[in-house]
């Protein structure tokens, strides 16, 4: 009986110190902001968080898995950000329990943010038919989780400190995301991504791989045919020309297996999104936007894209460490009636949606479309101060202006464009009657012989 008693008291001894130091250490207190309840927060390894939310952005619970750097806990610095997205017909675990990132990412001074995106999301606020409301993934990701993972840890809060990486349904996700909000983000990679939706086998995937788990199919979107718009409007391809500035990495097998590696001879989903990847890289190529581009054999499978994340990360975290410059001037495309960028703000007023672009410089900007836009400049003159400006609008004569800063430094102008399409672009309607575009410029300091 000694004897047992000793062997039991060694087992347990023995049996505790086997036993994780996890499960002594308390998971961290994580506040509720800018629309997300904390639920519960659960830690599932030294480094690995799995984190339950509510918001209204989406019906159900959902979670965010979230990796610290090794020595978070130690140190008072703070840490760039990577938002890793997954993939369709899988969830926010992925990453970890199939994708290798605990131990891919464990040497590197980096937070990683694994957000539920829905097993066929998409990552877009879905149209549901010219409804609305939910899912919309696209407010819980950019406007709730950034805001709430840099008001919870020690992240680097702007865009020199966040990025974007993600495989398939999530290099869409990656990509669209980053032409859709280019200041908030400094690089982005897509590995094996639908990075093109007008291509016909993105348009089948988001179709189909939308079906009754997460909604009523062909909704995400809309019917194409009658909202073709709004799918170019988050189509990373239509908006290359906003990811000017980033550094960019694309991934991609052509579908074949590696040399001595078993399997079907032509994987068709991976074929179909290199066709789509080769499809971005052609366009960024022709806007001369510098980019990585990697491909060869490869399939749509997890051993591929663990491989891209370890290729890609050093990349990342270079420039993490040296950022490019914000750029002095720029343009952004978009197919919203409003939207903030680099701290101006646009309302278009217009009868149909269609595409209108920006573009602002110091001491001008001028904007593209049709019908009138509202444009509210950043926070850079002093409350209360008037300002002189020069508005050139298409075939009419420059013409100077006053107006006063609001309480937070900023202009605001009416800018009449001309006559509104009656059309929504790329409809038949809007085909057979032919569309209209006007381009108005406003000068913020006076343009010498240009208004006289």
């Amino acid at each position: 009986m000694r004897r047992l008693s000793l062997t039991t008291a060694i087992l347990a001894v023995a049996a505790a110190l086997a036993s994780p130091a996890v499960a002594k250490e308390p998971a961290p207190k994580l506040a509720d902001h800018a629309g997300i309840h904390v639920v519960g927060v659960e830690r599932l390894s030294p480094r690995l968080l799995d984190v339950t939310v509510a918001t209204k952005a989406l019906d159900n619970e959902e979670h965010v898995r979230v990796l610290l750097p090794k020595n978070y806990a130690r140190e008072s610095r703070r840490y760039p950000v990577l938002y890793l997205l997954h993939g369709g017909v899988d969830d926010y675990r992925s990453w970890t329990d199939k994708g290798d990132a605990e131990k891919i990412t464990a040497s590197s001074p980096l937070i990683v943010v694994m957000p539920e995106a829905g097993d066929g999301g998409w990552y877009a606020d879905w149209d549901n038919y010219g409804a609305g409301g939910t899912p919309m993934w696209e407010t819980f990701h950019i406007d709730q989780i950034v805001a709430w993972t840099d008001r919870n840890l020690r992240t680097v809060a702007r865009r020199e400190g966040r990025a974007l990486a993600g495989l398939s349904m999530g290099g869409l996700g990656t990509m669209s995301y980053a032409s859709r909000h280019p200041d908030l983000f400094v690089s982005a990679a897509s590995f094996s991504g639908a990075v093109d939706t007008n291509h016909l086998g993105a348009r089948v995937l988001i179709e189909d791989v939308s079906g009754p788990a997460v909604g009523p199919e062909k909704s995400v979107y809309g019917l194409r045919a009658m909202n073709e718009i709004n799918w170019r409007g988050h189509n990373p391809w239509d908006l290359a020309a906003n990811l000017r500035g980033m550094v960019l990495g694309i991934y991609g097998g052509n579908g074949r297996p590696h040399e001595g590696q078993s399997g079907f001879p032509l994987d068709p989903i991976e074929y179909a999104t290199h066709e789509m990847s080769v499809s971005l890289h052609e366009k960024l190529w022709e806007l001369d936007i510098p980019h990585k581009w990697v491909t060869g054999r490869g399939q749509h499978q997890w051993g591929d894209w663990q491989a891209y994340l370890r290729t890609w990360l050093p990349t990342m975290m270079s420039t993490f460490a040296h950022p490019p410059a914000r750029p002095n001037a720029f343009a952004f495309t978009a197919a919203e009636d409003a939207y903030d960028i680099h701290g101006w703000n646009v309302r278009v007023l217009r009868a149909a949606p269609e595409f209108s672009t920006f573009r602002a410089s110091a001491n001008e900007f001028s904007i593209t479309g049709s019908g009138d836009a509202i444009v509210t400049t950043p926070r850079r003159y002093r409350p209360g101060a008037v300002q002189r400006v020069w508005m050139a609008p298409e075939n009419a004569k420059c013409a100077a202006v006053s107006t006063r800063a609001d309480r937070s430094g900023r202009l605001t102008f009416k800018v009449p464009l001309g006559p509104a399409n009656a059309d929504q672009q790329f409809t038949a309607q809007s085909q057979a009657r032919g569309r209209s575009v006007f381009t108005a410029t406003t000068y913020l300091t006076r343009p010498g012989s240009l208004c006289m």
